[in-house]
């Protein structure tokens, strides 16, 4: 049996968390049956609020939950990053790894036709992706519409990675040999950006490394999370516009 790593990276989402773990594990029966083991890790980047003590309080005895604490506050790419080592160190070479927010806005049941395409298209990153027909995005901000479509124009004139429009959503699922393969070529690396442009950067380095994409449409559930929002959108934005040329002279 092939295990199926679940990253979800949290910070203050004391609101969210366990919702979203249970989320997982409802679908545990469907992943059991396509011959896979949940195991989900949990990497909590020094929450200010009572998101590692729900955790801890539901799960620590629970084997299929690993639980990672940081010392200090990493940013989202470091969250990620730990959450990709801690597999990394655990992981077959059939494995897989799932990568998703931690807000309740993704929904796990969309997994099931991320796993089906992979195999269907041998793709080594599937991507939840927003600009897919049949796609929807719910009470999203305007200005965050526009950002992330401006995103979406802006990244694919300038990065142009084959079969992507959604270069910022993080419900991805990665072939861990893909993940084996980057970080042997980048070393420690491979994900520098600690904020959300971190996103951007592993897929551009991954295309880099010769991985192929594909993207699935999906729901983007923005009403159904509670708690403020972490993205600090001036110094997103500026990230955003520097990020693709940085990224594209140190991967030449």
């Amino acid at each position: 049996m092939n295990s199926l790593f679940v990253v979800l990276p949290a910070y203050n989402e004391e609101y969210n968390i366990v919702k979203v773990i249970e989320d997982w594990r409802s679908q545990n029966k469907t992943f059991l049956k396509e011959n896979l083991l949940l195991k989900i890790v949990v990497v909590d980047d020094f929450s200010t609020d009572n998101t590692f003590k729900k955790i801890n309080t539901f799960y620590s005895n629970k084997n299929s939950i690993h639980i990672i604490k940081h010392s200090r506050n990493k940013g989202l790419g470091g969250a990620i990053k730990s959450g990709i080592e801690f597999a990394l160190s655990e992981a077959n070479e059939n494995d897989l790894l799932f990568i998703m927010d931690s807000d309740f806005t993704h929904k796990a049941k969309f997994s099931i036709n991320m796993l089906n395409h992979m195999n269907n298209t041998s793709s080594d990153v599937v991507i939840a992706s927003r600009f897919q027909n049949g796609s929807k995005v719910l009470g999203v901000p305007k200005h965050r519409l526009m950002l992330s479509y401006f995103a979406k124009k802006y990244y694919s004139l300038i990065l142009n990675v084959p079969n992507v429009r959604d270069y910022t959503c993080g419900y991805r699922l990665y072939n861990i040999n893909a993940l084996k393969n980057v970080k042997s070529v980048y070393k420690d690396s491979y994900i520098s950006e600690m904020g959300f442009t971190c996103m951007v950067e592993l897929l551009y380095k991954l295309h880099r490394t010769g991985s192929s994409f594909s993207e699935v449409p999906f729901s983007l559930h923005y009403d159904e999370k509670e708690g403020e929002s972490k993205m600090k959108i001036l110094k997103t934005s500026f990230n955003s516009l520097r990020i693709p040329f940085y990224i594209k002279s140190i991967t030449q």
